[in-house]
């Protein structure tokens, strides 16, 4: 068996991804309940919150750049959170991951070939300044200083994050989504 039961009710198809199981309810449902850092953290923080705050970010960009931030780690909604340093030693994974995404992007009317170059650098430095922003608040001192170094953009400030419920998460992505949709 290589498919999963949606909260929308949809079969997706690891093997054969096809975009009418794509749902942007599933994302914001299933983004809003996962846990960054792999529920490592001293509180809960989702993944559909961080991708809030990256898309956030880019508000004076077009709607096409935002919705791509907006939906930069959306692929997790099917396949969850992998830490970073896991991720990196899981070349199968990486390849599922990255189908998804495009399938997802595709979806939701996004040009592919124009964020596979400088829209992504932009949305990934963001996504970094924000994994770091989420390190000194969620973890312990002692930990964090190897996060900082590694991801912090030093040209911006530690952003305080905010912690809301994930029902609320939910429909705050909705929302986001709506504003920015494409088709």
């Amino acid at each position: 068996m290589s498919w999963i039961q949606t909260y929308m009710g949809h079969k997706f198809d690891y093997n054969d991804v096809e975009h009418s199981t794509i749902d942007i309810k599933d994302i914001a449902h299933s983004l809003s309940q996962i846990c960054r850092f792999s529920g490592m953290s001293k509180k809960f923080y989702s993944v559909a919150q961080h991708s809030l705050r990256v898309c956030e970010s880019l508000k004076d960009c077009n709607k096409e750049t935002q919705l791509y931030a907006l939906l930069h780690d959306a692929a997790e909604a099917y396949i969850s959170d992998v830490p970073r340093p896991l991720k990196e030693n899981l070349e199968k994974y990486k390849e599922i991951e990255n189908n998804i995404f495009f399938n997802i992007i595709h979806t939701f009317g996004i040009n592919a070939d124009r964020y596979c170059n400088v829209d992504t650098w932009i949305i990934k430095r963001l996504d970094n300044h924000w994994l770091a922003c989420e390190a000194t608040q969620l973890f312990n001192k002692g930990s964090i200083d190897n996060w900082i170094s590694k991801y912090f953009d030093d040209t911006r400030k530690i952003e305080k994050l905010i912690f809301e419920d994930m029902k609320t998460v939910e429909k705050k992505f909705l929302k986001k989504y709506n504003e920015l949709r494409i088709i």
